[in-house]
């Protein structure tokens, strides 16, 4: 062996000594190719939150609800939250009481293998609550009724839509359309 080889060779042994790991090009680290999505969801209800890794080798996930590490299954086995092959997490019920939230939050998922970690973006899970007669959905739905009455009106009061009125208010998505024409003297 000439000397140049035996420095590499010794190079390359100091390299796998230390990093503990052999890096092969075909390695790369963890990305989210699927984030999650905010759930309003009802108490006592199985949910799931999506989360989809990819890297090589293929990373582990962890999620975080509002910074502190979720626990699931796999760390007590009494848990109602499952985290699934895939990286989602499922939970068997929502809990939710009146002094206590415990899956109320913001959470995050994060994807980890030996060249990195990915960090999801966040999704929130809100528990649907009841009032006497209404669910929250129901109130939802009546203040998207209220702002697409006002847009109407703003509409209709100078007959020109302007953009500064579409930025004005929020986007609505209609389940089922209605055509009404709006004119100077209201609607028709």
């Amino acid at each position: 062996m000439s000397p140049a080889s035996i420095g590499i060779v010794f190079l390359i042994g100091i390299v796998h000594v230390c990093s503990g790991t052999r890096l092969r090009q075909e390695d790369s680290p963890p990305r989210i190719v699927e984030h999650p999505s905010d759930l309003i969801v009802s108490k006592g209800e199985p949910a799931t939150l999506n989360c989809k890794a990819e890297g090589r080798p293929s990373p582990t996930v962890e999620w975080y609800k509002d910074g502190e590490r979720v626990e699931t299954d796999r760390d007590n086995s009494r848990s109602q939250r499952m985290l699934l092959p895939s990286g989602s997490l499922f939970f068997l019920r929502i809990v939710h009481g009146r002094r206590s939230k415990p899956d109320e939050g913001s959470y995050v998922c994060v994807a980890r293998n030996y060249l990195g970690e990915a960090v999801s973006h966040n999704a929130s899970l809100e528990v649907a609550f009841r009032e006497p007669g209404r669910t929250y959905m129901d109130r939802v739905a009546e203040a998207r009724s209220q702002r697409n009455r006002a847009w109407c009106a703003k509409v209709a009061g100078d007959g020109v839509m302007s953009s500064s009125t579409l930025r004005s208010f929020p986007r609505v998505r209609l389940h089922r359309t209605e055509l009404t024409t709006v004119t100077q003297s209201g609607t028709a």
